[in-house]
């Protein structure tokens, strides 16, 4: 093979400063110059044999000596459900497919020794990604390092060390608020998560609000986690109790659609539910109009309603005569006190 820094060949010795060297078959025959020919191949070494083609499975990595690897076939690795990293889009899974059979597996993903009842098999640490993307394309293996710091009983060590392990994109409040309600429900405060998160109490409940939305909210969160962030979470959670699952998921679609600011699309659920009372609020029937006639001509009315399951009295007269007012006071005053004397209940 030739070496393009010297322009000879791996045989070749360089000839003395300005002597050409010399050249084969001057003044000999053509038989004798093809003799030579095949006399000088006869001594060269043999040529080494092509490289085979590469697989679909890539080389190891070469890592420090000190840290421990190995490929692990896929059918002894299993997913974690404390990962960090709870959504993974189908798209995201076959972009890392293509980029896997073009370029290989440029790093090594981090695992951990099962317990329990996953004894003999590795929890994926880092690289579940990579990991659904190796079975997309049928890989046997894929090159790990196992990480033997980590204590594979401790849900929130595994969350923490998937959490610094997973550098490729900044976990989402959608992310934090699905395995925060998981851990929540195994047992853990919010104010242990806030400490493995890195994050407030508040923040940390904004967040499980966030993944407790119905479905219909829940896939446009899934669409555009970047667009509908934690502090959409407390309208949306207004919208979600007030609203029907499809008029809540409409209003975060708005949020995208038209890239409302946080106070705009409170102000817009606001809005929406003030619209939406006023639209269930049943009307009062009339049960019963008796006129008031004063002098012969009609002053006001008595009316009976019905409304909310419960009978409403309304009173309305005009008097022209402040005596007459008077008069009308003190003899409605007697009537509603012998009406409560009478023991009527409200």
């Amino acid at each position: 093979m030739s070496r393009k820094s010297s322009g000879l060949l791996d045989d070749e010795t360089p000839s003395p400063a300005g002597v050409l060297p010399k050249l084969p078959g001057l003044g000999q025959s053509v038989e004798a110059v093809v003799q030579q020919m095949k006399d000088a191949a006869a001594d060269q070494p043999p040529s080494p044999s092509p490289a085979p083609p590469p697989t679909s499975v890539p080389s190891p990595v070469v890592l420090e000596t000190s840290r421990e690897v190995a490929d692990i076939p896929l059918n002894r690795l299993k997913v974690t459900p404390y990962n960090a990293r709870a959504v993974r889009t189908q798209k995201r899974i076959e972009d890392l497919a293509e980029a896997l059979s073009t370029d290989g597996q440029k790093e090594p993903i981090t695992v951990i020794r099962g317990v329990g009842e996953y004894a003999g098999y590795y929890i994926i640490i880092s690289g579940q990604t990579r990991y659904h993307a190796a079975v997309l394309l049928g890989w046997p293996t894929l090159f790990a390092q196992i990480d033997t710091t980590i204590d594979a009983n401790d849900p929130l060590a595994i969350y923490k060390a998937s959490g610094t392990h997973n550098s490729t994109a900044p976990m989402t409040a959608l992310d934090m608020g699905i395995r925060a309600k998981e851990l929540i429900e195994k047992g853990y405060s919010i104010s242990q998560l806030a400490d493995v998160m890195g994050k407030d109490r508040t923040t940390i409940g904004r967040c499980v609000d966030l993944a407790s939305m119905p479905e219909a909210v829940l896939d446009q969160i899934l669409q555009h986690p970047d667009k509908i962030t934690v502090s959409f979470s407390v309208s949306l959670k207004k919208a979600a109790q007030s609203l029907s699952a499809e008029e809540a998921a409409a209003l975060a679609y708005r949020i995208v659609s038209e890239d409302l600011r946080q106070r705009d699309f409170d102000a817009m659920v606001e809005r929406q539910i003030k619209k939406l009372a006023r639209d269930i609020k049943p009307r009062a029937s009339r049960m019963a109009t008796l006129p008031i006639k004063l002098g012969g001509v009609r002053s006001g009315e008595f009316c009976m309603l019905q409304a909310d399951g419960r009978i409403k009295a309304q009173l309305n007269l005009v008097f022209s005569d402040q005596n007459l007012a008077s008069e009308f006071q003190t003899r409605m005053e007697t009537l509603i006190a012998e009406f409560e004397n009478a023991g009527h209940d409200s």
